[in-house]
């Protein structure tokens, strides 16, 4: 028993197992440490007594736990660092925006390439962003940037045009014929963009450009319809009536349809027989399926305007600006024909709107805004009407003319003449200044030159000039011969 006792010591082995000399533990066959009492099993001693953790060795462990932990935050901040700067910016842009995040896209892209300026790729995928965006001439000018780095990109310069288009704007049209220009050249067979090209001249009022494009077209496809369409209308915007009714009366010939029947009626208008065009319209709204049904409606409503039939007019400007959805154009002529009706709260509200959207439109609405608010009469209105017009607008003779009203109301004479005079020197041709200044003088009992400007009035509204408002003026001009000694 002793010495089979001693032989086991210091532990007793049963194949794989033995027991801790210690506490008597059941331990494994090749353990060191009991993890019971952490006895070492080779030395019989425990851990413990054999080294006591001094404060410096737990400083230290503690300090090596904190920077373990900060190092791990390093690491981190590295790797993130790198795996953003190597990634695709585009790539991050994209996802963005399918995720719902169409900003923030639009900021990752506008930050890279702050940097990356060249990146023709990342600026017109921000064009894209920026289009989705509603940032309509951010994006044009990130589209023109690309369309003018590379000639080939055709697409970033019809993207251009589209943009411009949405972004409104006196110079939208000369920047779009630029563009289309730029695509033509790189392109000379897309006819397509060659007739855009065409119309975008006739828009600018380059009437000879726009006919000589499509005479070009013609040469490349010479039953295009609506090329001869389109020369039609080119020819009749020069003013050669002839030859544009020579054309569409082959060209309807051809194809009798609404369009080209529609465009005979805009000949008409444009060699001035307004109450013929008018009922060629009239008729032509009665087609089924006519695919410039607006811009008959505003052509036909335009030319009542002229006519003097504002309550029609108002009814077919109504119909256009609906089917257009927001037609600036229908619109600004609806307020024209609700002013000439005596309703200038309805055409006020109507300018207003306008005035505060982008588009062509929206400087002289600014003005027209102004003129009503002066009609009744407020002043502070009316100039802050004129605040919004843009650089195109306030150079013209009409926006110095209504700012002359706006001094004149607020007792500023000297400010007003000085305003008409610039207004008669921009536009030789304008009458309104001429009558505005003539009021100021005879105010200011300066008859003569009251006078003076009175009949330069007269004479530059024709003889079509007739009404109330006509006839007191040229009672005033009489009145004022006689006092001047100037018999009439």
């Amino acid at each position: 028993g002793l010495q089979a006792r001693a032989s086991a010591a210091p532990g007793t082995k049963s194949r794989n197992r033995q027991t801790c000399p210690n506490c008597k533990a059941m331990v494994q066959e090749g353990d060191i440490i009991c993890v019971v009492c952490g006895t070492n099993l080779l030395t019989g001693q425990k851990v413990s007594e054999a080294r006591k953790p001094s404060k410096s060795g737990t400083s230290y462990r503690a300090w090596a736990a904190g920077g373990g932990a900060a190092l791990l935050l390093l690491v981190a901040a590295v790797v993130a660092w790198v795996y953003i700067t190597t990634r695709d910016p585009v790539r991050i842009a994209l996802e963005l925006v399918e995720q719902g995040d169409q900003l923030k896209a639009q900021d990752v892209l506008s930050a890279y390439l702050e940097g990356q300026p060249d990146d023709t790729r990342a600026r017109y995928v921000l064009g894209r962003i920026q289009y989705l965006n509603g940032a309509f001439a951010p994006a044009a000018q990130s589209f023109e940037q690309v369309a003018n780095r590379d000639a080939r990109n055709t697409d970033a310069a019809m993207w251009a045009v589209a943009s411009y288009q949405s972004a409104g704007g006196a110079p939208i049209r000369a920047k779009q014929t630029a563009l289309l220009e730029k695509v033509v050249t790189a392109d000379p067979n897309n006819l397509d963009t060659m007739y855009l090209l065409a119309m975008a001249r006739g828009a600018v009022g380059d009437t000879e450009g726009q006919i000589e494009v499509l005479r070009r077209l013609l040469t490349l496809q010479p039953e295009n319809l609506h090329a001869l369409w389109g020369l039609g209308l080119g020819m009749a915007l020069g003013a050669k009536y002839r030859d544009a009714n020579l054309e569409l009366s082959d060209l309807s010939a051809r194809d009798p349809s609404p369009e080209v029947l529609a465009a005979s009626g805009l000949v008409q208008a444009l060699s001035e027989q307004p109450e013929a065009a008018s009922q060629r319209l009239v008729t032509v709204l009665e087609s089924p399926g006519l695919s410039i049904r607006w811009h008959v409606l505003t052509e036909l409503g335009r030319l009542l305007i002229r006519q003097g039939q504002y309550r029609e007019a108002e009814q077919y400007l109504r119909e256009a600006a609906a089917e257009r959805g927001t037609g600036a154009e229908a619109r600004y002529l609806l307020a024209l024909s609700l002013e000439a009706q005596g309703l200038p709260q309805q055409a006020l509200a109507e300018s207003e709107a306008l005035s505060r959207e982008n588009g062509e439109f929206a400087g002289r609405s600014a003005i027209r805004a102004a003129t009503l608010h002066l009609i009744l009469d407020n002043p502070t209105s009316a100039q802050a009407a004129l605040e919004r017009a843009d650089a195109a607008a306030r150079a013209t003779a009409q926006y110095l003319t209504v700012q002359g009203r706006v001094l004149a109301a607020n007792g500023d004479g000297n400010g007003a003449q000085s305003s008409y005079k610039r207004a008669i020197d921009l536009d030789v041709n304008y009458a309104p200044p001429h009558l505005e200044s003539a009021l100021i003088y005879i105010r200011s009992s300066a008859l003569v030159e009251g006078l003076v400007e009175l009949e330069l009035y007269v004479a530059l509204m024709g003889p079509d000039f007739r009404g109330p408002q006509a006839d007191q003026i040229r009672e005033l001009v009489n009145q004022l011969k006689q006092t001047t000694g100037r018999e009439a």
